[in-house]
C-alpha cells in the first residue's frame, strides 16, 4: 500500500515539474531564436528569389476587396500573436511542438519563396493623401523592407493560424481568441494588398499538414520509446524471492 501511494505522488511531482519546466525566460529566448530563424529564411527568398517573380491571376474577391491601408497595423500584430501564443505555453512538450510546426512552417514556405517566387502588384494600390499618417508611415516602412514577391502560400497567414490551433491542447480558451486574431491577420494580407486570396488558403493548409505531420512523427517517436522500455523490462531478470523468516526450506533427499 505506502509503495502503491509513494508512486502516486512521484507522478503527481512530475506531472507538477513538467507544467513549470518551461521558465518565461527560456520561452522568450526559444520564440525570440525562432523569429530570428523566421527573418532569415523570409528576407533571403524575399530578397534574392531563384527567378523573376511572376504574376498570379486575382480572383473575383481578390478584385473586390478594398484597399484599407490602416488594417497594416493589424497585418503587423502577426510577430506579435506568435509571442503571446508560444508565451501562453507552460508544458514542455507543447512548446517543443509549436516550435516544430513553426519552423517547419517556415522553412517550407520559404523554400517555396525561393524556387518558384510569385508577386503582387502593389503599384496599382498607392498610398493617397487621405491615409492616416500610422497607417502610412508602417504600410510604407513594410513595402519598403518587405518585397512584393514571398506571396504563396502567405507564412503570415501559415505561422498565425498554426500558432493559434497549437495553443488549444494547453490554453483552449486563448486559442479562440487567438484563432479570431488570426483570421483578422489573414483578412489584412488582402486589404493591405500584400497577397492573394490563393496565398491566405495555402498558408492556412501549410499550417493544417504541417502540425499534422508532426503530431505523426511525435506519436511514432512516442510508441517506439514506449517499445524499447517495454522490452527493456522484459529482458531484465527478476530479482529471487527470499524466504520469509520463520519458514523451513525443504531438505533434500539423503542418498542411501
Amino acid at each position: 500500500m505506502d509503495a502503491g501511494l509513494a508512486k502516486v505522488e512521484e507522478k503527481l511531482h512530475q506531472a507538477a515539474a513538467l507544467v513549470h519546466d518551461l521558465p518565461f525566460d527560456r520561452r522568450f529566448r526559444a520564440v525570440s531564436l525562432a523569429s530570428l530563424v523566421h527573418a532569415l529564411f523570409y528576407f533571403t527568398a524575399n530578397h534574392a528569389p531563384l527567378g523573376e517573380p511572376r504574376l498570379l491571376e486575382p480572383t473575383g474577391l481578390d478584385r473586390a476587396m478594398p484597399f484599407i491601408p490602416a488594417t497594416v497595423l493589424i497585418y503587423v500584430s502577426a510577430y506579435a500573436l506568435v509571442f503571446v501564443a508560444f508565451l501562453s505555453l507552460r508544458r514542455v512538450e507543447n512548446g517543443t511542438r509549436f516550435l516544430a510546426v513553426f519552423l517547419s512552417c517556415v522553412v517550407v514556405a520559404g523554400f517555396i519563396h525561393w524556387a518558384m517566387p510569385t508577386r503582387f502588384p502593389r503599384e496599382l494600390f498607392p498610398l493617397t493623401a487621405d491615409a492616416d499618417p500610422l497607417s502610412a508611415f508602417v504600410l510604407s516602412a513594410v513595402r519598403a523592407v518587405d518585397t512584393p514577391s514571398s506571396c504563396l502560400p502567405s507564412l503570415h497567414v501559415a505561422t498565425s493560424m498554426a500558432a493559434a490551433m497549437l495553443v488549444h491542447r494547453e490554453r483552449p480558451k486563448l486559442s479562440w481568441g487567438l484563432l479570431a486574431w488570426a483570421v483578422a491577420i489573414a483578412v489584412s494580407t488582402l486589404t493591405t494588398k500584400q497577397h492573394y486570396l490563393v496565398d491566405v488558403v495555402t498558408g492556412t493548409a501549410l499550417a493544417v499538414v504541417a502540425m499534422a505531420l508532426v503530431d505523426v512523427v511525435n506519436a511514432l517517436r512516442g510508441r517506439r520509446v514506449r517499445g524499447r522500455r517495454s522490452a527493456r523490462r522484459h529482458r531484465s531478470p527478476r530479482p529471487a524471492r527470499r524466504p520469509s523468516p520463520g519458514s523451513s526450506t525443504p531438505a533434500s533427499p539423503s542418498s542411501p
